[in-house]
């Protein structure tokens, strides 16, 4: 996967996991609704002062925001079938 799809994909499963909505996240990280939807989409890429802002936001540090969860070998085997 590559790591603009899996940062898409982690800002919509933190948001989700925490109850969010994007104006929720937005209000909190003190940016517009339409530029969190535009980012959350992948039609925009924040600064980093803005992608800080929606880690703390969302509980999580840049790093978990960018780069793909470690998955244990049972989830592994689980999604090989086995």
């Amino acid at each position: 996967m590559q790591s603009k799809e899996r940062y898409i994909m982690n800002l919509k499963e933190r948001r989700h996991i925490l109850n969010l909505t994007m104006k929720q996240v937005a209000d909190a990280a003190e940016i517009s609704e339409s530029m969190y939807c535009l980012v959350e989409n992948g039609r925009r890429t924040p600064s980093l002062k803005v992608i800080k802002k929606i880690a703390v936001t969302l509980n999580c540090t840049i790093d978990e925001l960018l780069t793909e969860k470690e998955t244990s070998a049972k989830e592994s085997e689980e999604q090989e079938g086995r």
